[in-house]
């Protein structure tokens, strides 16, 4: 989960999560990374491009999300990471968990890390022993 404007976490966030892409390639894992945001009427498809651009994303295996309801991406989240989005319109912040998610082939969260905390070496163990 990120958003372009986000004024606290998500610009450390990011670029955790592309040290880890490279870190990835860099073991030949094969595997997919998704980033939604939890702001679609802000984040088009051409400002997520410019904001992974800024982080040097590679976008062969990394897919930034937008254009759904903000009520959809909410009960996604609880759903899906039993977390939840607060969306104040007062305060340009919008709070979203920091954790990354670990998901297999059936869609099922096999571990979370904090997004705030570059520890690759442990996750990328993890990714070995889900891809294989």
């Amino acid at each position: 989960m990120t958003f372009t404007d986000c004024p606290t976490i998500c610009n450390m966030m990011t670029p955790n999560m592309a040290e880890i892409q490279e870190a990835s390639e860099e073991q030949g894992l094969e595997l997919s990374f998704v980033s939604f945001t939890v702001d679609p009427a802000t984040d088009t498809p051409d400002v997520l491009q410019t904001y992974g651009e800024q982080y040097n994303v590679d976008f062969s295996n990394w897919d930034f999300l937008t254009g759904y309801d903000p009520n959809e991406i909410e009960q996604f989240v609880e759903e899906s990471f039993h977390s939840t989005v607060l969306n104040d319109p007062a305060d340009p912040d919008i709070i979203h968990t920091t954790d990354f998610f670990l998901i297999n082939d059936e869609g099922q969260v096999v571990r979370s890390y904090d997004g705030l905390n570059s520890n690759i070496p442990p996750i990328i163990s993890d990714l070995e022993s889900v891809i294989h």
